[in-house]
């Protein structure tokens, strides 16, 4: 419960610093946990016919940077996954090393040459045709009703991949489901130290 409160006071306040180009908690941390974090979420308000599945190739690997952003790109990817599957599927989510010699071109964006890790979100929705594909990542851009969709989840993907000087490629294509896949570059350095959770006096 302390974990979810301290969460949600680290959302508010991305929120609010979100336009004003705030600074950002920059440190270094694991990914897996990350992504944990969000399907605990997610399955505290399951979707009728949603499948959970994740696979996670590379158990440790560490990401430089803010990461609630990083959690905020994950719950967007596989919230938009889980909207994308009105009668039900699997949502798949995979964590895997990337190395790659020279610059490559993706969907969306060119993905240096180096060590990469590949966070893929995977779903078997209604697909993306060519036309939202060109737009995906525009703000306030959706193909949903007003009343599902703001078109600012994937938005905030873009810039956090941005943030974290990474890369993103979308592989779709109409009635045969989605996969975004993240390009973070990975860390070496030692994991932060961790600041213990507050305690909390409970008067009598």
């Amino acid at each position: 419960v302390m974990q979810a409160a301290l969460r949600g006071k680290t959302l508010l306040e991305r929120i609010l610093t979100f336009s004003r180009s705030g600074a950002h908690h920059v440190t270094v941390f694991e990914l897996e946990p990350i992504v944990e974090e969000v399907f605990s979420l997610l399955e505290s308000s399951p979707h009728p016919g949603v499948t959970l599945e994740r696979r996670f190739d590379v158990p440790g690997v560490k990401l430089r940077g803010d990461p609630t952003q990083a959690f905020e790109a994950v719950l967007n990817l596989c919230t938009n996954a889980m909207q994308a599957m009105p009668d039900g599927g699997t949502l798949g989510v995979r964590i895997e090393r990337v190395r790659t010699d020279t610059p490559r071109a993706l969907s969306h964006s060119l993905l240096e040459a180096g060590c990469h890790i590949a966070l893929s979100v995977s779903d078997q929705g209604t697909g993306i045709d060519a036309v939202a594909m060109e737009r995906l990542f525009e703000p306030f851009f959706t193909t949903r009703d007003e009343r599902s969709g703001t078109g600012l989840g994937l938005a905030v993907v873009h810039g956090v991949v941005g943030e974290f000087r990474g890369a993103i490629d979308v592989q779709s294509a109409p009635g045969k489901g989605a996969r975004f896949t993240v390009y973070f570059p990975e860390c070496t350095e030692a994991l932060a130290p961790q600041n213990p959770l507050p305690v909390i006096d409970f008067v009598p």
